[in-house]
Order: C-alpha cells, then sequence, then structure tokens
C-alpha cells in the first residue's frame, strides 16, 4: 500500500508514522530522502523486494513536499495504489503538500493530514500584545505539545519575518499580508531581537546549558519581550 502522512504538526506526522509502520508489521525498514527520489530509486527497490521473499520491506520517503510533480507523476505512472502488490511506502512531510494532482494520486483513506494545533497560530499572532494573551495561550500549548515544538514554529515564525524585511519570502497572498503587518506592526528591532534569542535559547537547551527549564525559559521570553524596551536591545 502506498501512504502519505503530511502537514506541520511534526510529533502527530511522526505518531502516524509509527502506527503505520505497526499495521504492515514490516521487518525491514528503508528510508530515503523526497530530494533524491526518482525513478531510479524505486526501481531499485522493486527489484530488491523480490530478495526478500515474505520479508518484504517498507520504504519511507522522508521531506515529500521536495519531490517534483513530474516524479510523482513518473512514480504512479510505474505503480498504482491498486497493483502495487506486497509493496508498502509511506511518504511523508513535514509541511502539509496542497497540490491537488499529487493528492489524487492517493486513496483518500490513505492520505493523513496532521495539522497543527490552531493555538499555535494565536500565539504567534498575539506576539506583540500585552503579554496576558499570549502567556495563556501559550499555557494552553504547553498542555497539546511539547515546547521543543513550540520553539521550533517561533523559530520558523520569526525567520520568516527576519528575511521578509530582505525581502525575502515564500508566501503569497493573504499570508504574506499578515506577516507584512506583523512585521510593521513588531518593527525590525523586535523581530531581529525574537529571532536572535531563539536561536540562543534553543542553543542553551540542545547543549544542556540551559539554566531554567525550557517552559519557564519561553514564559520568561515573552515578559522580557514585553517588558525590557519592546524587545529593543
Amino acid at each position: 500500500m502506498i501512504y502519505l502522512v503530511h502537514g506541520e504538526n511534526i510529533a502527530d506526522v511522526e505518531r502516524q508514522v509509527v502506527a503505520l509502520r505497526q499495521k504492515v508489521n514490516r521487518p525491514r525498514v528503508i528510508r530515503y530522502d523526497g530530494r533524491k527520489f526518482n525513478r531510479d530509486v524505486w526501481q531499485t527497490f522493486y527489484q530488491q523486494t523480490s530478495l526478500f521473499l515474505e520479508a518484504k520491506p517498507l520504504l519511507i520517503i522522508g521531506n515529500s513536499q521536495a519531490i517534483h510533480l513530474d516524479t510523482w507523476q513518473h512514480f504512479f505512472h510505474d505503480f498504482t495504489p491498486g497493483d502495487i502488490g506486497n509493496i508498502d511506502i509511506i511518504f511523508v512531510s513535514y509541511q502539509q503538500l496542497r497540490n491537488i494532482k499529487v493528492l489524487s494520486y492517493f486513496p483518500r483513506e490513505n492520505v493523513f493530514l496532521c495539522r497543527p494545533a490552531i493555538t499555535i497560530f494565536s500565539l504567534l499572532e498575539s506576539i506583540g500584545n500585552p503579554p496576558t494573551n499570549p502567556l495563556r495561550f501559550l499555557s494552553q500549548l504547553f498542555l497539546k505539545m511539547p515546547p521543543q515544538l513550540i520553539i521550533y514554529w517561533l523559530k520558523r515564525y520569526f525567520h520568516e519575518l527576519y528575511w521578509l524585511n530582505y525581502g525575502q519570502t515564500q508566501k503569497a497572498g493573504w499570508q504574506l499580508n499578515k506577516q507584512r503587518q506583523h512585521l510593521n506592526k513588531l518593527g525590525w528591532r523586535r523581530v531581529r531581537f525574537w529571532y536572535r534569542s531563539l536561536l540562543w535559547l534553543d542553543y542553551q537547551q540542545k547543549t544542556g546549558h540551559l539554566p531554567e527549564g525550557l517552559e519557564i525559559a519561553l514564559v520568561n521570553l515573552f515578559l522580557r519581550d514585553y517588558y525590557e524596551n519592546n524587545g529593543k536591545e
């Protein structure tokens, strides 16, 4: 069977992949990067499956958002969900795949979209307001996702605002307009404060030099941003 697990809720994506691995119950797993996925890869994999007799391997393709449309077309020209036989492939992406053409290739019941908790967007949009609302959203998120994932979202968002200031963005339409409005509201110095602070906080946490717990550090960062010159250096 062919499966697609995608979406920006990384924790849920990983949980769904684990559940699918348990469901297909293959003793051997082969992982591949979608950025290098091509016809040679899947033809080689298909040929190898004949060597394993009953112990067919499972192929997991990460970074599936990087697979080009023509590659998808070639793959589903060679293999369709109905005739793929005993081969099991899980395509995984930490981004939501939005191309309707690509999604139409998969049986609907084999597509798992893992959306992030809506509160994360409320948290991002609330930054710059008095800390009551951001801290309320933050406390709700602590119950839904690990603080490391909250850090990931904050870093990603301020990375986008940081480069938007230089005219570099992958957003368009209403998403781009909302980010521009937020960038103008916060100001460049404050965006730079957030981005640098999050990078430093993430580094401290990963190297074991964070003096307090990550949840407390996040709360302190929100308070520091608002009360210390609105995040100005």
